[in-house]
C-alpha cells in the first residue's frame, strides 16, 4: 500500500490532493497478491556410468522446468474526463497522472478473466467487437476483460469532491493472472573418462502460452474499455510475453 509508486525526479504525476495525501493511499502498482515460483531438477540414476551403446543413448540426461504464476496487478479505471484539478493536482495533463480511479458504486463480481467472443451491444467495448456477414467493417478480436462491459462501466462514477475520501491507489480492480513454463534439458555425454561434452536445449514459454496485457479501463473512452488488443509487455516483476523460443547450445569439458 502506498500514494503512489513513481520515479519522482523527472515524474509528471501529481497526487490526488495536495491537502491531504491519504486521499491517494491505496495499492502500489507493484502489488501482486499472489506470485508462485517452482523450479525442479530432475536427473536420472539409470545409465549414469554410460556404459556400451544404450548407456550412451540413454544415461546423463537431465531436465529443470521452471513454473511462474501471478494473480493480476491493480487496475486503474479512470474517470469520464480528463483531470479537471478536481482535488488541486498540479502540472496534471491527465487523469492517469492524478492516481485518480472512478468509483465502484456496488459489490463487483465481474472477475478478471479474458472473455472471448463478446460483442457489446452498447457503447462500451465496441472497438473490440468482431466482424460479422452484417458488420465486415468491424476489426476487433472479441476479447474483453468482461463478458459485459456495459453492465461493468455502469457500476462506476465519477470521483466527487466533498464526497469521496480515497481516489483508489493505482487501481480498484485487478487486472489479469498469468502463468509461464520455462525449461532446460540438458544431455551429458562422455567420450572418455575426462572428455565429454553437455548439449544444451533452452526453451522459453515451453507451451507457447500467450499472456494478455491489461486493457485500458476509462469512462472517457468508452469504445476501448475492456478491449484486449497486445500481449503482457512485461515489468520488474513480471517476465516478458515472447512466443516458444529455443536455444542450443555445446559445451566441451576435459
Amino acid at each position: 500500500m502506498g500514494t503512489g509508486d513513481t520515479t519522482q525526479s523527472t515524474s509528471s504525476f501529481s497526487v490526488p490532493n495536495p491537502f491531504d495525501l491519504s486521499y491517494g493511499y491505496g495499492p502500489q502498482s507493484y502489488d501482486y497478491r499472489f506470485l508462485y515460483n517452482l523450479t525442479l531438477l530432475y536427473q536420472p540414476a539409470y545409465f549414469r556410468s554410460q556404459h556400451g551403446l544404450t548407456g550412451h543413448l540413454l544415461g546423463g540426461w537431465s531436465i529443470a522446468p521452471i513454473f511462474t504464476a501471478y494473480s493480476g496487478a491493480p487496475l486503474r479505471v479512470t474517470g469520464p474526463s480528463t483531470c479537471s484539478s478536481t482535488w488541486g493536482e498540479v502540472s496534471c495533463s491527465s487523469s492517469l497522472n492524478a492516481w485518480e480511479n472512478a468509483v465502484l458504486t456496488s459489490a463487483y463480481t465481474a472477475g478478471n478473466s479474458a472473455h472471448y467472443g463478446v460483442t457489446s451491444s452498447g457503447s462500451f467495448g465496441t472497438s473490440g467487437n468482431p466482424p460479422t456477414s452484417a458488420n465486415p467493417q468491424l476489426k476487433g478480436t472479441g476479447i474483453n476483460l468482461f463478458a459485459d462491459p456495459n453492465a461493468v462501466a455502469a457500476q462506476f462514477r465519477p470521483l466527487l469532491p466533498g464526497l469521496d475520501t480515497n481516489a483508489g491507489g493505482n487501481g480498484v480492480l485487478r487486472g489479469l493472472p498469468g502463468w509461464n513454463v520455462d525449461a532446460t534439458i540438458a544431455k551429458d555425454w562422455l567420450f572418455r573418462e575426462r572428455f565429454g561434452a553437455t548439449f544444451l536445449f533452452q526453451f522459453s514459454n515451453v507451451m507457447n502460452h500467450v499472456r494478455f496485457a491489461d486493457p485500458t479501463l476509462s469512462l472517457a473512452n468508452p469504445s476501448t474499455f475492456g478491449v484486449i488488443t497486445r500481449s503482457a509487455a512485461g515489468s520488474t516483476t513480471i517476465p516478458l510475453y515472447t512466443p516458444r523460443q529455443l536455444e542450443f547450445g555445446v559445451r566441451v569439458h576435459f
